[in-house]
């Protein structure tokens, strides 16, 4: 049909020729058993006698949109897309349609495709048939026929015979069930588009509407959020490396120097990582219960074996959390704390703990205002990923969050400004930011709010993140 999306506007012209053609002529579907159309292939059971079959062919050809319909009809058999329907002891049955003319067209067995490739074309060719045959014994009939097909094309006489026992295996109505091509399972994204490294429009249009591209529930859902991890290695001889000389506004061609040692040894490596997508669960709104996997990346910071503190996954052996958690607790040993992951609740089933290697608070850290209040812990070994474990994403650093905008917290802090109650379970909650110039405002938090803090939550006191939920 020729290009890609040719398919769907024919089959978008054909439906509107039917609903005014055919769904609005109720009499001439009284004539009718069955009506089904694939695009501009239509199969129908009809009920009068041939020459009203003619007069209604005739009819659906006086129409000014340039279609023309041909007509087949037959009292036994006839042929519709990939099927021979025909009747047999006053029921309708099927088998594959195979053209008169048809020749044995098969991919040479022993050609160079990939041998998965290969492997894969009769067993999908024979579960064609077992789809398309409504009794075993034609089922039988066309396999063998097809057998010998596959092997007149030097196809691999084990493989055939593992095709046509899968097929046989496999339940007829399996084959026929409707997949969803729209079902959770499949929900993805496929971006593809020309790449060139002087093009930039592309890059420019995602950076000027990611912040609205992320708002969105669906494109949060679907797309995974790429990230960028930048390490320091040492350099072995066999690498290679490219050199980028400081101050160069020439092309990239010109700026991109190949190298193969360099003076310290040592060279920056970016390696691209996924962060910020978690697996599918239900969503609880409003300072509930969190189920597991909906925040893969929140953790729980133990000192002596209890909870203190709330932390993010940044990377397999990085925590992310607030410098207030761990500036109070310089003096016990690194042994005495240890990080949970893949978590929801704390409860008293033995749960597996993270080791902590070292600690690292901000140097500019001030305990009375709280500002710069950012810390790391490393962790003696890397954390496998999973469903319930995953990275965040740490925002640009001139990111823009403008007030207003809706974000979620979650912790283990207190439910109550009381400071009585700790819950077991994690909690989360939406709420909006509040420009640094409102919070700062003398009725709110007088001036204490700094540029490296963000205000947020509700000024009537519903919820925020005020209380321990780091």
């Amino acid at each position: 049909m020729g290009t890609k999306f040719a398919p769907s506007y024919a089959n978008l012209f054909m439906a509107q020729w039917e609903e005014d053609f055919i769904w609005r002529n109720n009499h001439l579907l009284e004539h009718t058993e069955l009506w089904k159309r694939y695009i501009d292939d239509i199969i129908v059971i009809w009920k009068e006698t041939l020459n009203e079959l003619t007069e209604f062919t005739n009819y659906i050809n006086t129409n000014n949109l340039n279609l023309e319909f041909t007509q087949t009809h037959s009292n036994e058999a006839i042929n519709f897309l990939d099927l021979t329907i025909y009747i047999e002891d006053d029921e309708i049955h099927t088998k594959t349609y195979i053209k008169s003319v048809d020749c044995n067209n098969y991919i040479p067995g022993t050609s160079n495709h990939h041998n998965n490739w290969l492997k894969g074309i009769p067993g999908g060719q024979f579960k064609r048939i077992k789809r398309n045959c409504s009794n075993n014994e034609t089922f039988e009939e066309q396999t063998k026929t097809l057998q010998e097909k596959f092997l007149v094309r030097n196809y691999n006489k084990n493989i055939v015979q593992k095709s046509i026992e899968a097929a046989r295996e496999t339940k007829r109505e399996d084959l026929l069930k409707y997949k969803d091509k729209n079902s959770e399972e499949q929900r993805e994204i496929t971006f593809i588009t020309n790449y060139n490294s002087q093009y930039r429009t592309l890059e420019r249009i995602l950076r000027k509407n990611w912040s609205i591209l992320r708002r969105d529930e669906e494109i949060q859902e679907l797309m995974h959020h790429k990230a960028v991890n930048l390490t320091n290695i040492k350099l072995n001889h066999s690498q290679e490396f490219v050199q980028i000389p400081l101050g160069q506004t020439t092309a990239p061609e010109h700026i991109w120097k190949t190298r193969r040692g360099c003076l310290s040894g040592r060279i920056v490596a970016l390696k691209c990582s996924e962060c910020g997508s978690r697996s599918k669960s239900s969503r609880i709104i409003g300072g509930s219960d969190v189920t597991l996997g909906r925040w893969p990346w929140q953790v729980s910071l133990y000192l002596n074996n209890k909870h203190v503190c709330g932390g993010s996954i940044v990377a397999h052996q990085w925590i992310i959390t607030a410098a207030h958690c761990v500036h109070n607790y310089r003096s016990p040993q690194l042994s005495s704390w240890s990080v949970l992951s893949g978590i929801v609740s704390h409860s008293p089933v033995r749960l597996k703990t993270s080791a902590v290697e070292k600690i690292i608070y901000h140097q500019k850290y001030d305990d009375r205002s709280h500002d710069y209040d950012i810390a790391l812990m490393k962790l003696e070994k890397p954390l496998n990923y999973s469903d319930s474990i995953r990275p965040v994403c740490l925002p640009q650093y001139d990111q823009d969050l403008p007030a207003g905008s809706e974000c979620w917290i979650s912790g283990w802090g207190h439910t109550q400004p009381d400071n009585t109650h700790m819950p077991h379970s994690l909690k989360e909650a939406m709420v909006p930011l509040i420009s640094t110039k409102k919070c700062n405002s003398s009725c709110i938090y007088d001036g204490d709010i700094t540029p490296r803090m963000l205000c947020a939550g509700f000024l009537d006191g519903k919820v925020d993140a005020c209380q321990q939920m780091t």
